[in-house]
Order: structure tokens, then C-alpha cells, then sequence
């Protein structure tokens, strides 16, 4: 696949009414492919986004300083976010009012697009490779037939299975950054949940010692009494033996 055909197929997204496509209701069948989170699938599908999709759509819950998360080095960061502070969040290229003007209504914030379906990833892919061309040759989508959005992905356009094969590996990636995107911290809170779940398993061990030990010593002080009961009513008995 040619990279200025995937590059102006990609900018046609500003064009996208993704609010309604991921809105929409009722079943679709999904692909029944796992969405591959790894750095480098999510550092290519957020170069693909961040050169064809950030000038029409923003991205308000990811800052720059972010992308050091996902492989980005400080030089690359440094070349994408231009005078922009490594504080600062994703903003859309174009004035709003422009992009209003051009498109009819203002592209959606891209940051929660995988929470905003069903499947999340899996959707978003699903939607990509869903494209075809219908019995008219018009440019359809099994997932959402009749969908305003174009192939931006071109994947109905493949001449061929290699060029296919092609596009899918790079819808997978975008697929990957928009699921890290709509969670930059997962894989943080994971992490410590491993350590949380550590810690009250060895919290639970401890305590159960403890109560062990409790338990035993309120045993044996119970045992101390009873002997010492018995022995004392044994005491008594022995003056009462002799007397009769």
C-alpha cells in the first residue's frame, strides 16, 4: 500500500461523523481477531494518528508528555508537539469554526473512541475492515451499512491480498493506540494491582497466624481454669471424706 494513498485516505477522517458510528445501536458481528497492545503496535498506530487525524480531531486526555509512555523519544516528542508545553493535551490543527464550516459539524474528540462501542478495539478494527464494495459499486460497511464515514483505510480498495494483509497490520495499530488512548494509565494500575493483591494475601496469612496464636493461648488459659477448678473441688471433698 502506497504511504501517501494510506496518508490522504487517513485524512479524510476530520470528514467522519464518528460520533453517530460509534453511537449507533444494535448487534454487529465483530472480527474475531485480538487487538495486539504491544509498544511498538501502539507507537505506530500513534504516529498514523498523530500526522493524519490531529488536525481535524483532538485528543483532550492525552498530553505530549504522554507519548514517552509508548516508545517516543524526547526528540520525537519534542518535533511533533512544535511550541506546544509537554503539558499540554492534543489539539486539532484546524480552526473550529473551519472545520465546522468544511464538514458540517465538529469532529469528535478522539481520546475515548474505544470506550465508546461495545468491543472496544475489536470494534474499531471490525469498522475499518468492514468496508466493500456493494452489488452497485458503492463503498459499504457490514458492521454499519450505510455509514457516512469513507474508507479511510482504503481496505475496500486493495488490489490484492498482500496489500490487504498490509492495511489490516495498520488498522490493528491504530486500533492498539486508540485502546491505550482511551487508558494511558492500564497498564500502571495493573501493575500495582499485582502488588495490592501481594500484599493482602500476605496481610490474610499474617492475620490467620495471629489468630491462631490467640486462640491457643485463650485455649490453654481455659485449661489452666478448668484444672484448677477440678483441683479445687477435689480439696474440698478430701475434709468431707474424713469427717464421715
Amino acid at each position: 500500500m502506497k504511504t501517501a494513498l494510506l496518508k490522504s485516505a487517513l485524512a479524510l477522517t476530520g470528514a467522519l461523523t464518528i460520533s453517530s458510528v460509534f453511537a449507533a445501536g444494535g448487534h454487529v458481528e465483530l472480527e474475531d481477531v485480538t487487538i495486539k497492545n504491544t509498544p511498538e503496535a501502539v507507537k505506530a498506530g500513534a504516529q498514523i494518528v498523530i500526522e493524519n487525524c490531529v488536525q481535524c480531531h483532538s485528543m483532550k486526555y492525552i498530553k505530549y508528555r504522554h507519548l514517552a509512555e509508548i516508545g517516543f523519544s524526547q526528540e520525537e516528542i519534542d518535533d511533533i508537539r512544535g511550541d506546544n508545553g509537554m503539558n499540554e493535551a492534543f489539539k486539532r490543527g484546524m480552526d473550529i469554526n473551519m472545520v465546522r464550516d468544511m464538514f458540517g459539524l465538529v469532529p469528535p474528540d478522539l481520546s475515548l473512541m474505544a470506550k465508546a462501542r461495545k468491543g472496544g478495539g475489536t470494534y474499531i478494527y471490525s469498522l475499518l475492515v468492514g468496508y466493500h464494495q456493494n452489488e452497485n459499486g458503492d463503498t459499504d460497511n457490514k458492521v454499519f451499512p450505510g455509514i457516512r464515514m469513507p474508507d479511510v483505510m482504503s481496505y475496500s480498495f486493495a488490489s490484492d491480498d498482500a496489500e490487504r494483509q498490509e492495511i489490516k497490520d495498520s488498522i490493528q495499530n491504530v486500533s492498539a493506540f486508540l485502546v491505550w488512548a482511551s487508558d494511558p494509565n492500564a497498564a500502571k494500575r495493573e501493575g500495582i494491582g499485582f502488588y495490592v493483591v501481594a500484599y493482602l494475601l500476605l496481610l490474610t496469612i499474617l492475620y490467620y497466624l495471629l489468630k491462631k496464636r490467640i486462640w491457643a493461648t485463650v485455649g490453654e488459659r481455659q485449661a489452666l481454669e478448668q484444672q484448677s477448678k477440678r483441683e479445687g473441688e477435689k480439696a474440698e471433698a478430701k475434709p468431707q471424706s474424713s469427717e464421715a
